[in-house]
C-alpha cells in the first residue's frame, strides 16, 4: 500500500481527518483490482451470513513526523456485540522497527462483491496481546473523523466456551479472511485437517492460508469454530543434496488456545468499559 495522509499527531480533528483519507486511498486501490468470491459451502445461509459480518479487514497504520502510512493488512473476528475483536497478534506487530504499529483501522463486511466499510480507528497499545498464542483482543476508539468512537450493536461470533467440534484427519473445513491478493474482498478458502492435532500448537490443513487470512477465523463443516489461521508452512524434501519445497500447510491456533487467552484477557476489556 502506498497510501499517505498527514495528521497532528496530538489533535483529534487532524487524526480523524488522515484516517479518512487513508481509508478512501485503500478503497481506491483496493478498486482497482479484480474481484473473486468463493461461497462457504453447504453452511445454512443465515449461519454463513453471520460468520461473514462477523470477519472484519484490519489495516495497521504508522505515522511518522505527522504523517499516517497503512503498511499491511489482515483479518479480525467480532467476537462481542460491543466491538471487541479478535486477531493475531503478529497483525499488530511492526517487526521491521520491533515495536507495535500506532493505530489500525476497521473494515467491516457489506457484500460478497463488495469492497469492505471503514468505519473506525484504535490504538493496538490498547488492547491485550499474548506474543506466546500469537493472540491480541481490540477495540476501536475513534471514528474516521477523529470523535470518539461510540460503539456499536456489531454482529458477533461467540467463541464457546464449553464444548469443540470434533476435528480429525480429514475433516472438512473452511478458513475466512482477508487475503492481501483477493482485492480487498472477503475470502473463503475451504480444504481438509491433515493432521489430528487439535491439543497441539496448530491444527493443520491444506485449506489455502497466505498473507491477510491472519486473525480470521476457521470453522468446520456444521459452520461451528475451529480456531484462527494464523500462518503457513511449507513442507520440504531433499533430493540429491538440494532442499526442494513440496506442499503448503496452513496453520490454524485451535480453539483451545483461544479459550485460553480470551479468559484472561475478556475480563481486562470488560473492566475497561465499566471505568
Amino acid at each position: 500500500m502506498t497510501c499517505a495522509s498527514s495528521a497532528g499527531p496530538t489533535q483529534h480533528r487532524s487524526l480523524g481527518m488522515a484516517l479518512a483519507g487513508i481509508a478512501f486511498c485503500v478503497l481506491l486501490s483496493l478498486a482497482a483490482m479484480p474481484l473473486a468470491q468463493k461461497k462457504l459451502g453447504a453452511t445454512a445461509n443465515s449461519q454463513a451470513e453471520t460468520i461473514r459480518r462477523s470477519v472484519v479487514m484490519v489495516v495497521v497504520v504508522n505515522e511518522s513526523d505527522g504523517v499516517l502510512t497503512p503498511i499491511s493488512s489482515g483479518s479480525g473476528t467480532i467476537i462481542d456485540v460491543r466491538g471487541f475483536i479478535l486477531t493475531n497478534a503478529h497483525v499488530l506487530y511492526d517487526a521491521n522497527n520491533r515495536r507495535l504499529h500506532d493505530r489500525f483501522i476497521i473494515g467491516l463486511f457489506r457484500a460478497s462483491h463488495a469492497l469492505p466499510e471503514f468505519v473506525c480507528s484504535g490504538s493496538p497499545a490498547s488492547g491485550i496481546s499474548s506474543p506466546t498464542l500469537d493472540l491480541a483482543l481490540i477495540q476501536c476508539d475513534r471514528d474516521l473523523q477523529g470523535a470518539p468512537w461510540p460503539g456499536s450493536a456489531w454482529p458477533a461470533l461467540a467463541i464457546p466456551s464449553t464444548g469443540s467440534a470434533a476435528i480429525t484427519k480429514g475433516s472438512r473445513i473452511s478458513v475466512i479472511g482477508y487475503p492481501g491478493t483477493a482485492s480487498g474482498q472477503q475470502r473463503v478458502s475451504a480444504g481438509t485437517i491433515r493432521e489430528d492435532q487439535s491439543g497441539g500448537e496448530y491444527l493443520k490443513t491444506n485449506a489455502y492460508i497466505g498473507h491477510g487470512y491472519s486473525g480470521g477465523i476457521a470453522i468446520d463443516a456444521e459452520g461451528e469454530i475451529i480456531g484462527v489461521p494464523s500462518g503457513f508452512r511449507r513442507a520440504a524434501t531433499t533430493q540429491n543434496h538440494i532442499v526442494v519445497p513440496t506442499t503448503r500447510i496452513g496453520l490454524i491456533r485451535p480453539l483451545s488456545h483461544l479459550r485460553q487467552f480470551l479468559s484472561q484477557a475478556l475480563p481486562s476489556f470488560e473492566d475497561k468499559e465499566e471505568k
